[in-house]
């Protein structure tokens, strides 16, 4: 009975996982033709420029909510920092670079898929900010800040639970899901983004919690079965 609900759980989500993934392909397509203008900075243009501009247009520029981003972006690489610090300790307290607990590796087989999604749109660009910056017209889409800390506060999160107690676990979790939450509301007020660069971010996001969901299911299977 117990094999039979971890095979149907790791059914789900990967089933889960398979899902975003084709959501994020065909809504980033979507975004590349549908309704482009040339609306951007420099005349450079972005899908769904309608509803893009129009929201760029309520919200214009607010360095405020943009310094807190990168302030929550903190956040995100103290605890990828942690992690690794974690498993690192482990592998010299251990003596084996494969004795660290197995859910370190899995998050790092997570923040590197998340490292290359980051590179990939920065070759293949998809659209350019709402507002040139420091740097001239940057890559925006999806927001890498939004998809960073989806990824990392939330499987963070999961993470920890592990590891401390239920009262700590909980405040933890609150916590981290808050910033996540803030981070997605200060890019789209910040303007640094376009809407959709916001919601194609919370879609990859989404699709990396599932990736490690689903690899967590496979450990706890090999696990249980180790134990049988």
């Amino acid at each position: 009975m117990e094999k039979a609900k971890e095979t149907n759980g790791f059914k789900k989500n990967l089933i889960i996982t398979a899902v975003l993934f084709a959501v994020f392909v065909i809504y980033t397509l979507c975004v590349k033709n549908v309704d482009v203008a040339a609306v951007g900075p420099e005349g450079s243009s972005v899908g769904f420029s309608s509803l893009n501009s129009a929201v760029a247009n309520v919200f214009g520029y607010n360095e405020f909510f943009y310094d807190c981003s990168k302030i929550i972006a903190l956040f995100s690489f103290i605890l990828i920092g942690v992690i690794f610090l974690t498993a690192l300790c482990q592998v010299i307290k251990r003596k084996g670079i494969f004795k660290a607990d197995q859910d370190c590796y899995v998050m790092g087989v997570l923040y590197g898929l998340t490292g290359l999604m980051y590179v990939f749109f920065e070759i293949v660009i998809i659209n350019y900010r709402p507002v040139i910056l420091d740097e001239g017209l940057e890559a925006s889409f999806p927001s890498s800040h939004t998809m960073l800390a989806i990824s990392v506060l939330i499987t963070g999160s999961m993470w920890i639970r592990r590891r401390v107690d239920e009262k700590k676990a909980g405040l933890i979790t609150c916590f981290l899901y808050t910033l996540a939450v803030f981070m997605v509301v200060a890019r789209l007020i910040s303007g640094v983004h376009w809407l959709t660069d916001i919601i194609g971010a919370i879609i990859a996001g989404s699709f990396l919690v599932s990736v490690f969901m689903t690899l967590m299911s496979v450990l706890q299977s090999k696990t249980d079965q180790g134990k049988d």
